[in-house]
């Protein structure tokens, strides 16, 4: 069946690419309207691809310059080919099952943020951002934070309601914190029924949602078919600390 651009079947969701090929044949840009062009075709498939901020960074990076021709490369080709061809080759995501719980996992990088949703049946959505001037000088801490509202202001249409486990690889985004921006951010996830972990990042094998591009071994899903069914066992013997707040109770103290 098809629903506003996508295919759905078998509880499965899978963009239509047919247009796609065709209107990314000529990749080669050369004025900052081509290239926003190109990003826009794109960004419409952005919640299947996985890191898709990251891999299109040095495309955007050339829409800071102050001429309207910009300086295309080989370089910038291959990016978009290689953005092309990963959405044209099969990708789909798991549509959401609401008698199941949801698991995010959340990264933060330098200069960027991101998440993956999934459940037990395979892979629900990807989350990236780019961080903006003011964002780059936050804390690692206000980073993994920030990762974590804005995957969840990002995913609120599937999730709000429903309990949610968070994984973080910074323990201090459990602990209490002093800082006014941690303060709001906290009280912010008290909208959603979650539980909130943090995994040692010395034992987290499970490679970072962003930055090493998932949260499941990526030979399980690079099909987007499998899904590591012992998920729960490694969170729970690599689990370093626990916050609940899945009976709408105010769980951080503002002292």
């Amino acid at each position: 069946m098809e629903i506003l651009g996508s295919h759905v079947a078998l509880g499965r969701i899978k963009p239509d690419c047919t247009a796609l090929k065709e209107k990314l044949k000529d990749m080669r840009c050369k004025t900052k309207k081509e290239v926003q062009k190109v990003i826009g075709i794109l960004n419409w498939f952005r919640n299947f691809i996985p890191q898709f901020i990251t891999k299109l960074e040095k495309v955007t990076e050339i829409l800071k310059c102050s001429q309207n021709t910009v300086p295309w490369m080989d370089e910038h080709t291959n990016i978009i080919r290689n953005v092309r061809d990963e959405t044209l080759n099969n990708i789909s995501l798991c549509l959401p099952n609401y008698t199941k719980k949801f698991t995010l996992q959340t990264d933060a990088l330098d200069n960027g943020i991101g998440s993956v949703l999934f459940q037990e049946q395979g892979i629900v959505g990807y989350y990236s951002k780019k961080l903006n001037d003011t964002e780059t000088n936050y804390s690692i801490v206000e980073k993994e934070m920030l990762a974590i509202i804005k995957s969840l202001e990002y995913f609120k249409g599937v999730l709000f309601g429903h309990f949610i486990q968070i994984y973080t690889d910074n323990i201090n985004c459990i602990h209490q914190q002093k800082n006014p921006r941690m303060k709001r951010s906290k009280l912010l996830l008290n909208e959603f029924n979650y539980e909130l972990i943090s995994i040692k990042g010395s034992e987290n094998s499970v490679e970072d949602a962003l930055s090493r591009c998932f949260i499941i071994l990526e030979s399980e899903i690079s099909s987007n078919e499998k899904y590591v069914g012992d998920i729960d066992r490694f969170c729970k013997k690599k689990t370093n600390t626990t916050i609940r707040n899945n009976d709408k109770r105010t769980t951080w103290m503002l002292d």
